[in-house]
Formats: C-alpha cells, structure tokens, sequence
C-alpha cells in the first residue's frame, strides 16, 4: 500500500497541487491521467521517492518496497518480459548482472570469486527467483511467469498457478486431479510444503480446511501461515497465505526480558485490556517476523499465552501485551 497524506508541490508562486490525500491499495492498477502540465510527472516522481514535496508524506506499508521503471516507450524492446520487471528492482538488478558478468570472465580469479560469493549471499537475501522456484516446486514442472503488477507474481503450468507477492503473501488455485490426497491428508499436506521449502505443522483442521504454520528451526513463526483447501479427497486451493521471506535472524541488538519479568508483563498487560485473568492454560514460545528491505529478516521473539480470558501475546524484547485470536 502507498498513502498519501496532505501532499503539496509548488514551484516558486506556482501551485502544481495541494492538500492531495489518497490510498494505493494492493491488488489493484491505477493511472493518473491529466493535461500536459498539469503534474503527472511530478506526482510519479514524488511517490517514487525521486522528488521532494513541498509538504505532506508519501508512506508505504511495514516491509514493502517500490520498483520504478523509467517512463521510457522503447527502452525495452530488446528486454524480455521478465528482465524488464526485474529492472524495476534496481539493488537486484545490478547484482543479477554483476554476477552474470564475474562468471562470464575467462580468467576468473580468486578475487572475482570471492566477489561472486558476496553477491550469491545478497542475491539470496532479497529473494531472487525463489518466488519461481517455489511454485515450481509446487506444481512439478517448469512454470511460466506472469507480472500483476505491484509486486504481485503469478507462475502457472498445466497442474494450476501459483501467485506470490515480495511480502511474503501467497495463494493458490490448483486444477482437479493434480494433488490427490491419501487417507492421511495432513501428512501429504505437509509433504506439499516441504516441496516449497516450508517447514513446519498442521495448526488445525476444520471440515475441508487444514491450517499450516510455518516453523524456522523448529520454533513457530506464529505469523507464516497458510490456509489449506481440500475437496473430494485432493487439495484443491491455498489461501490466506504468508511465509518467511529472506534470511531470518534473531535482532542482534536487542535483549529478552527474563521470564520473571515477562510474567509480570503478562498479568499488567491483560488488566491493562480489561480482562481479569484467573488460569493460564498454556505458553507457547514463537517468532513473529518483521519484514526487511536489504538485510536479513528480523525474528522477534513473542509468547503465545492461552488463559481462560481468551489468548495472548506477549512481546517477549518489550513486555507488551495484545489480544491474539
């Protein structure tokens, strides 16, 4: 998502526009159309991030990131599809052909070697192809790729498709017959997600629906799940779905409190709701994920606590406390 808020551009006594409010949401395509002059332009430049207003802010979502491609009709004739899409990612871009050009030398060094190593690391860190790789995975076979703009990818072959967006948010639709299920359904299931490379368990299942919670190094990433749809014995879609995206990590810089102090937290934070908490039936120790632009996944570390008020989560860096469902 993109906001704008109360954005203004004026050059010298010339107003271009002011007090501009509005919302990009994800899954749709906007154009901006208008006379010559009357800042269109402009306007893309200032969400872009290539020009300063003279007031208000342009935001994004936690973790989201703009690509830009330059407003240029013949650029790209001699890119493909997939190549020019990937141009709008400029850091990935460049390390894409950077690598390409070091193992394309003929006298390759240990220097260049060591180079190239650097940029496999970074390239790994911001995805690369692994959106692709996944719904091959997936769907057994090769896939062809299809930009839905922001961000948004869809790969799909004869066995269905598969669309994944760079948060980390996917779903599914999958063709009848391709992924028939045995009489252990959860277990074929999880060996589904394993062939996208998610670790992790069956949450729950609810008539036709499994939930799938995806695990990094055997702790619940209480934020990476995904919805599992099975319907006359095959699994036939996959929605509300999220995984770890990039190399996770625990934040270095910033300490837990100890448990003594997180149980105080705990009893201050539910009172501090409202509720009145008598019995805690259960804590469960997990990760939530928080997103990151160039670097590593930061992993906080939370508490999943179940009472007889209901659930919830306990920060486990800060001592705060939420409602959980």
């Amino acid at each position: 998502m993109i906001a704008v808020n109360n954005l203004g551009m004026q050059f010298g006594k010339r107003v271009l526009f002011q007090d501009v409010n509005m919302k990009f949401t994800p899954g749709n395509c906007y154009g901006i159309i208008g006379a010559n002059g009357a800042g269109k332009s402009t306007l893309m430049r200032i969400l872009s991030d290539q020009l300063s207003p003279t007031h208000g802010t342009v935001t994004q979502g936690p973790g989201e990131r703009m690509s830009v491609l330059e407003q240029d009709h013949f650029k790209f004739d001699d890119c493909t599809v997939m190549d020019t899409v990937l141009q709008g990612h400029t850091v990935l871009w460049d390390i894409m052909r950077e690598k390409d050009a070091l193992y394309a030398k003929p006298d390759f060094s240990d220097a260049d070697g060591i180079r190239a190593s650097e940029l496999e690391e970074k390239f790994a860190e911001l995805e690369g192809w692994n959106a692709e790789s996944d719904a091959a995975a997936l769907l057994s076979g090769p896939v062809t790729a299809e930009s839905r703009g922001g961000e948004v990818y869809r790969y799909y072959n004869g066995s269905g498709s598969v669309q994944f967006h760079s948060d980390g948010t996917f779903s599914a639709q999958l063709k009848e017959g391709a992924f028939p299920l045995g009489a252990d359904r959860g277990a074929d299931c999880l060996a589904l997600m394993e062939k996208m490379g998610l670790q992790g368990t069956i949450l729950s299942e609810r008539g036709e629906e499994l939930t799938f919670r995806q695990s990094w190094k055997g702790t619940p990433l209480f934020t990476q799940q995904v919805t599992l749809v099975c319907q006359g014995g095959q699994l036939t879609a996959m929605t509300s779905g999220r995984q770890l995206v990039g190399r996770p990590q625990e934040d270095p810089t910033r300490d837990t409190i100890s448990v003594a102090t997180a149980l105080i937290e705990l009893v201050n934070g539910v009172s501090a709701l409202g509720d009145v908490c008598n019995r805690i039936d259960a804590i469960e120790p997990g990760y939530v994920a928080a997103a990151s632009l160039s670097g590593p996944i930061l992993l906080t570390p939370v508490w999943r606590v179940t009472t007889d008020t209901g659930a919830y989560q306990l920060d486990a860096v800060t001592g705060g406390v939420t409602r959980v469902s």
